[in-house]
């Protein structure tokens, strides 16, 4: 026996000795050392369920100290209102109810502050009743204004009284006109509406009388997809940090489709993706925890000689599970995407200690030593190989922390943690548990028994056939691999780790087909001025660019012509509307008979346009019928009154501000437009929006590279995708490159040969 050969036999020779010593200790007070694991796996457990979180957000899986992930959290930090948002898509074929659904949605959430903040719904609340006039083209000012000057004979009969009086006023004076014939068609959408109130009435419950959609007097809404974007107000110190707002979100999309037939309402975003994430990452880990277990465990009971020798190896399992949980409670604090595997490593892994020492125990058993004596011995003949197993891999999951591929990092820092606690458990808590198993001798004498080899005589040349034609299939496969290696792509958009199939994504992905450049656009911050706009230019000027926006470009065009047309109605309609007088239910009664009175004289007259004699015979059977089923009811004559008028200040108060309108700029643009584009220091938000499809990487690659080109200090998801995918592709060769040496340098002084 050579030097070395003997040099190595002394290293094994110091590790058994020093574990056996270590295992002696163990089994002569094996009631201490299992205490002593139970203890330090229940407070482990207590620091886990205190302490540990998870989080998905994927910005967390690369370090945020390179230049684009710190360029990217400062852009954030200047527009928060732009992070951790939810983004409610709200879809109807009749665009009027799907604006009035998101309005609704965002108003029930203003008051939530608890919950939400930066709620913005463009298109919906008191800026946009006030100015979206202003945002559509100018020939739909024209005709709207005209419209609205149509109506004068109305505005003057209910501003005066905006009441039954009033309208009896108005009908007095409609009347005349449909009788010879002069009477516009609005005058048929007039009774239509207020037919189909009084006949609601007729149930006790009338829908109240909208007067915008009276004579088209109020901007439509011709788009049928509406948004609304809150930020959701996290709580760090539950377990799902915005479990209660996803919740409240979830109730107000389930409230509005419920309210509104034909409406549907979509939630995405990235807090409501990372959200869903969240659960589907939590669930996935707990099922693939417990199936791994549960395999794990079959597998022991039918491979384990004797099912005593169950309860150490799971003993292990269950006990270093929770001490390693606990360990990264301490060293790290979340679990991210990659991290949150660590239990289904640790089962695989941390059983193959306990099998080791185990079955080591049994033969020993079987050969006659007594218990104590029998786990000594399998801990002296197994420590050696494990503490090699174990250096070489917690060096292999260390080398993650070389690099910026964070989420490896910690998961390699856990891993690392949980091979050694295991191996820890192998040497000291399973022989303490072993020499108190009644595991009988006999028994596995003859269990080993049934496991030596027969003596046959090996035909010749069969090993070295078997080897021969392992050797050329594995050749074949490695050289087939090789082939179709370059056909690998590595997808980069963080995107793409989600559920497809959750509803976050679904939206998602609906609103990424037809808003793509929204979806992956990136932004430059800078003061506005002519350098500003001159680099807009420079954006603009680039083929993969589509659109380059600001907060200009959410401010009206064209507003002095528009404004102009529409200040005309200062002399078309009164400057106030004046208080009504209180009415009993007999003076009711009677202007609701002086009302049917001129619409029966409509449809007496052969001269009325044949849809507004259909209307106004509508009408005239709904008056009669409410006055004779609910015209003697307490109450009854006031609820119509109030549904059919109620709403008409309301009105008029819109429609006269139109009159009034001043130009609109940044300084009284929507509060919602300002958090987004303009920082706190006043500078701007440029954001440039790309032409292709960004799901395709090699797209997204290219327009982040023109748009650096063209200005370095761009920011913005796509630029973080880019190098994040760099550093994951950096992270693995270097890891794969250093774990592989770590181990070679490892293994070579200990067993000094290379064959």
């Amino acid at each position: 026996m050579n030097q070395q050969s003997l040099e190595k036999r002394g290293q094994e020779q110091r590790i058994a000795v020093l574990g056996s010593r270590i295992a002696a200790g163990c089994v002569h007070r094996p009631l201490l050392i299992i205490c002593m694991f139970l203890v330090a796996a229940a407070l482990s457990a207590v620091l886990a369920m205190s302490y540990l979180k998870v989080d998905t957000d994927p910005s967390l899986m690369i370090s945020n100290d390179l230049p684009s992930s710190s360029a990217y959290q400062r852009f954030m930090g200047q527009f928060p209102a732009l992070q951790e948002t939810f983004l409610f898509i709200v879809d109807a074929e009749d665009g009027t109810k799907a604006r009035a659904a998101a309005g609704k949605i965002a108003d029930q959430m203003r008051p939530r502050t608890d919950l939400f903040s930066h709620v913005f719904a463009p298109g919906s609340g008191p800026f946009f009743e006030k100015y979206g006039v202003l945002y559509l083209p100018e020939p739909e000012v024209q005709k709207l204004a005209d419209d609205i000057k149509k109506m004068a004979p109305l505005f003057n009969a209910m501003t005066l009284q905006h009441d039954l009086a009033g309208l009896d006023d108005l009908f007095k004076q409609i009347t005349p006109v449909v009788e010879i014939g002069r009477a516009p068609d609005d005058v048929a959408k007039l009774l239509n509406q207020i037919a189909a109130t009084v006949d609601s009435g007729r149930s006790g419950n009338p829908t109240p009388l909208d007067w915008a959609t009276i004579g088209d007097a109020a901007p439509a809404a011709k788009q049928t997809r509406w948004f609304v974007f809150a930020k959701p107000v996290l709580d760090y110190t539950a377990l799902d940090a915005a479990a209660a707002p996803l919740a409240e979100a979830r109730r107000l999309m389930a409230e509005a489709s419920a309210a509104n037939s034909g409406v549907r309402v979509q939630l995405t975003g990235d807090a409501a993706l990372n959200a869903e994430e969240f659960e589907t990452v939590t669930q996935g880990a707990l099922l693939a925890g417990v199936t791994s277990f549960g395999l794990v465990t079959a597998t022991v009971l039918i491979g384990l000689p004797a099912l005593w020798l169950v309860v150490p190896a799971l003993a292990l399992i269950v006990l270093g599970l929770l001490i390693t949980a606990g360990f990264a409670a301490v060293s790290i604090g979340y679990l991210n995407m990659i991290s949150v595997a660590f239990a289904v490593l640790y089962i695989g892994l941390g059983v193959d200690y306990a099998v080791h020492v185990v079955l080591r125990f049994a033969e020993e058993r079987a050969q006659g030593q007594d218990r104590k004596s029998a786990a000594i011995a399998a801990v002296r003949a197994t420590v050696t190989p494990l503490a090699l197993c174990t250096l070489t891999t917690s060096l292999a999951f260390l080398t993650f922390t070389l690099t910026d591929f964070v989420g490896m990092a910690q998961l390699g820092i856990i891993s690392a943690a949980g091979v050694t606690v295991a191996f820890l458990a192998s040497t000291t808590l399973i022989p303490a548990i072993l020499c108190l198993l009644p595991v009988p001798q006999e028994k596995l004498a003859r269990k080993f028994a049934t496991l030596k080899p027969k003596e046959t005589s090996p035909s010749p040349g069969s090993s070295s056939v078997l080897r021969r034609s392992a050797t050329i299939t594995l050749v074949v496969l490695a050289g087939f691999s090789i082939f179709l290696l370059p056909q690998a792509r590595f997808d980069s958009d963080p995107i793409n780790l989600k559920d497809p199939k959750s509803p976050g994504m679904i939206a998602f992905n609906d609103l990424a087909k037809s808003m793509s450049g929204e979806v992956y656009a990136v932004h430059l911050v800078a003061k506005p001025g002519k350098a500003f706009d001159a680099t807009m230019q420079t954006f603009k000027a680039l083929p993969e660019v589509a659109d380059v926006r600001s907060i200009a470009s959410v401010i009206p065009p064209d507003q002095d012509r528009k404004i102009a047309l529409l200040n005309e109605l200062a002399l078309a309609i009164p400057a106030e509307i004046l208080p009504s007088s209180a009415m009993t239910d007999p003076e009711r009664a009677d202007y609701l008979a002086s009302i049917l009175a001129s619409v029966q004289q409509m449809t007496a007259s052969e001269q009325a346009p044949p849809r507004i004699a259909e209307a106004a015979r509508r009408l005239e059977n709904a008056l009669q019928g409410f006055l004779n089923e609910r015209g003697q009811k307490k109450g009854a004559l006031s609820a119509l009154e109030e549904a059919l008028v109620g709403r008409f200040p309301e009105f008029f108060k819109q429609v006269r501000q139109f009159a009034t309108l001043d130009r609109v700029g940044v300084d009284n643009l929507a509060a919602g437009f300002k958090e987004r584009y303009v920082a706190a220091d006043g500078r701007w938000r440029m954001e440039i929006l790309p032409k292709e499809d960004m799901r395709a990487a090699h797209n997204l690659e290219h327009f982040v590279d023109v748009t650096t080109a063209a200005n370095p200090q761009v920011t913005g998801a796509p630029v973080d995708i880019k190098e994040a995918a760099d550093v994951v592709a950096h992270a693995i060769l270097l890891t794969y490159g250093a774990a592989f040496t770590i181990v070679v340098l490892t293994l070579y002084p200990v067993l000094r040969r290379v064959w």
